[in-house]
Order: structure tokens, then C-alpha cells, then sequence
């Protein structure tokens, strides 16, 4: 038979099993790769696929995941999740394990934020989310200080660059800038303090609540101490666009960001910073190792879907190494070791050897062991926490308060 009429019969088959599936994704920056995966996929299968768009604003693309899902729609079959939402909708999701076994070549503390309860794979990650310590290299330069790598040591150079710069006249300079609001990101931050301290996982793997002990507490404790200090009483409020806009306009010396921050702050015309940043691994605390809050996004399918086979295959397709390679080259860090080495991809993407180096510091939020109750579990914590920053409580009363608080959360168990 001819090549031709033989590719045509190929492409008919294809199509007349084509499926039409839906895919519900945050409109965010990575949205455009997402579009350009697509293409390739659709070109292969013969199946389609319509992206639902959703706001940017992680909270709320939550709630709306998951009143679909608990409405049992059908109409969504895949969706794109942040690693902490897993969990909390099990009950909803595909185990994705008997389609591909390409997670196990992935970094394993990665894969292990996408495990539910009885070691089920909830979902398919395609980026990590790595948190890093940004920093200016010229202002190091000019006061002659190393990258920090101790709490102890940025909280001292931070506040040297600090008066170093106020007294040269820039009055509205600080040291340190963070994630200070009640929300996840403080979650995150706090974790970072704790975990880099010695001072556990707030709820640990086998369910144990930890967060009640004297290394917590002086984490907390030492946080506290920056605001007003070397970070502005206005942290406090801050989110991640708020802490970045302080740091690009050149008015702190440090930032605890995510690396997406990365293409604004060095490519984005009128960045006061543009070539003057540097990143790290976050510092660790006293006797302890640094810690870097595990986040990033991946793909699940919806147990209500009708065409399952399809959204897995679509699912499995997005998290391969082959479009991770895609998404890599846009800086975003991907789940297989192997990349990180690539050359191609170093020079489309500096940032990726970088961040290498921080990979081992990765520690999950305790959103695996505490499942459905992760809501309630990280609200207590960010009310503990942003209460001893703003000085109305003790730290050490507040974590043994918030040990009680969780136990209540628990009850009988997780």
C-alpha cells in the first residue's frame, strides 16, 4: 500500500477515536508553555483538548477545584494543581500509578508530596517550586560580605547593608523582605524558619504533631526580631509581588522568593536590581540544615471524568521529560534530576544549575499526612505564627498553644 494512503488510514483510525477533553488551568505565566505542550500532544493523538481558564490567584482557583469536584463534574477531566491540594481531594482523583511509571525517575521527595493516603500517586508534577534567597551581589561587593548562610549571618548583614545605606541617604532601605501576610506563603516562610532550626515538620510524615518544641519557638522567635528591625513593619501584609516590589526597586538587600521571580527582576525593563541579583540556597538555622518549603504544580485526573484513559494519557504526556524540556527552557525548574545537567537547557535557562544546589534543602508542607485537614492544620499555623511577629505573643507559648490546637484538629487521627 502506498506511504501515503497508509498514513492517511493511520491519521482516520486516530481520529475516529478522537477525544475532546478539557483541561482547567490558573491563567498564569505558564500558561503559554502549557499552550505549546498542547500543540505537540494534539498533533500526535488526533485528540483535542480546550484549556478553562481560571483566575491567577491561587486561593480561589482552590475553591472552585474543589466545588467542581465535589459536584462531580464531568466536564473537567484534567486539572493542573499546586503540589499541597493532592490530599485534600483524594476521594476525587485517579491513581495514576498503573499508567506510566515515569515518576520513578523523577526527584523522589517531589513525587512523594503527590502520595495519598495508602501510597496512591494523586497526580503528575511537572515543575518544583524551590525557594531561594535573593540577593544583591553588588551591595555585598561594596560592604565586603559573604552570601549568608545562616539565619545569624543574613539577619548581621542585613542590617550592616541597612545602615551602610540609610546613612548614605536612602531612608527607605531594608535588609530583608518576605512573605509576612496570613496566607500560605507564610505558611511556607515559617516552615523554612522551623525545619532549618531543627525544630521538625509541624505534623511529621507518620502523623505525629512536632511543632510544640524549644528550636520552633526560637525560630519564631528570631523571625520576630527582623520586623522592624531589618524588615519594615509593612511585611506583615506582604505577598510575594509585594516583597518583590520592595527588592526590584532596589530598597532591601535580601528577598525570599520563588524563582520565577527571577525573569521580572533581571529582565523587566525599569528593574532598578537588573543584573545586580544574585540567588542561594535559603540559610540555615542554629545547628541546623537549610530548608526550602517543597511547592510546584502538577497534573490530576478527575475520577468523574468519562474519558479517563485519555486524561491519564494527557496527564503523563504533560509531566515527561520531553515537555518538561520545553517548560525547563523557560525557567521553570523541572522534576528530573537529568535536566538540571543539561547543557542546551543551562544556556536557555542559567538559573537551573543554581538551582540545583538547593534541592536536597526541599521539605514538604504537611499537607501528605494530614490529608483533607491540611486547611485547617496550615490556618492555625499561619494565625500562630503572625501573631508572634506582630508581638502579641511569646513564641514559646505560641507553639505549645499550637501544639494543643492541632491535637484538637487531629481528634482520632488524620
Amino acid at each position: 500500500m502506498p506511504r501515503l494512503a497508509c498514513a492517511a488510514l493511520l491519521s482516520m483510525a486516530l481520529h475516529a477515536h478522537a477525544a475532546h477533553l478539557r483541561i482547567a488551568a490558573p491563567s498564569d505565566s505558564q500558561l503559554s508553555v502549557l499552550q505549546q505542550q498542547l500543540v505537540l500532544w494534539q498533533q500526535r493523538t488526533g485528540h483535542t483538548v480546550e484549556v478553562v481558564k481560571l483566575t491567577n490567584a491561587s486561593g480561589d482557583v482552590f475553591v472552585q477545584y474543589r466545588t467542581w469536584l465535589a459536584s462531580k463534574n464531568r466536564e473537567i477531566d484534567v486539572y493542573k494543581f499546586d503540589s499541597q491540594w493532592a490530599g485534600q481531594l483524594q476521594a476525587h482523583l485517579v491513581h495514576l500509578r498503573p499508567y506510566t511509571q515515569q515518576h520513578e525517575r523523577m526527584l523522589p521527595q517531589v513525587v512523594a508530596a503527590w502520595r495519598g493516603r495508602g501510597g496512591a500517586l494523586l497526580g503528575l508534577p511537572y515543575t518544583v517550586g524551590v525557594p531561594q534567597l535573593f540577593y544583591r551581589r553588588d551591595l555585598l561587593e561594596k560592604y565586603g560580605r559573604p552570601v549568608p548562610r545562616t539565619w545569624a549571618e543574613l539577619t548581621d548583614t542585613a542590617r550592616l547593608i541597612q545602615q551602610g545605606e540609610r546613612a548614605a541617604g536612602r531612608r527607605g532601605f531594608w535588609g530583608y523582605v518576605f512573605q509576612g501576610a496570613v496566607y500560605e506563603g507564610l505558611a511556607a516562610n515559617a516552615l523554612e524558619w522551623v525545619a532549618s532550626s531543627g525544630g521538625g515538620r509541624i505534623v511529621e510524615d507518620d502523623g505525629r504533631i512536632s511543632i510544640g518544641n524549644p528550636r520552633a519557638a526560637r525560630a519564631l522567635a528570631r523571625a520576630a526580631g527582623w520586623v522592624g528591625a531589618i524588615a519594615p513593619r509593612g511585611v506583615l501584609g506582604y505577598k510575594e509581588d509585594d516583597a518583590r516590589g520592595v527588592f526590584q526597586t532596589g530598597n532591601a538587600a535580601f528577598m525570599r522568593h520563588w524563582p520565577a521571580a527571577w525573569a521580572l527582576l533581571d529582565g523587566e525593563a525599569g528593574s532598578a536590581v537588573a543584573g545586580r541579583t544574585g540567588i542561594a540556597p535559603l540559610p540555615a538555622g542554629d545547628g541546623g540544615q537549610p530548608a526550602a518549603t517543597l511547592g510546584g504544580w502538577g497534573y490530576v485526573v478527575s475520577k468523574h471524568s468519562p474519558q479517563r484513559d485519555a486524561a491519564a494519557a494527557l496527564a503523563v504526556f504533560l509531566s515527561s521529560e520531553e515537555a518538561q524540556r520545553l517548560s525547563a527552557a523557560r525557567s521553570l525548574p523541572p522534576t528530573y534530576a537529568a535536566l538540571y545537567d543539561d547543557a542546551d537547557l543551562a544556556r536557555a535557562a542559567p538559573l537551573l544549575p543554581a538551582l540545583k544546589a538547593a534541592l536536597p534543602t526541599l521539605v514538604a508542607r504537611p499537607a501528605a499526612p494530614t490529608g483533607r485537614r491540611y486547611p485547617e492544620v496550615s490556618a492555625e499555623f499561619q494565625s500562630a505564627v503572625h501573631r508572634v511577629l506582630e508581638g502579641r505573643d511569646d513564641a514559646a507559648g505560641a507553639v505549645e498553644k499550637l501544639q494543643r490546637r492541632l491535637e484538637r484538629v487531629r481528634g482520632a487521627g488524620w
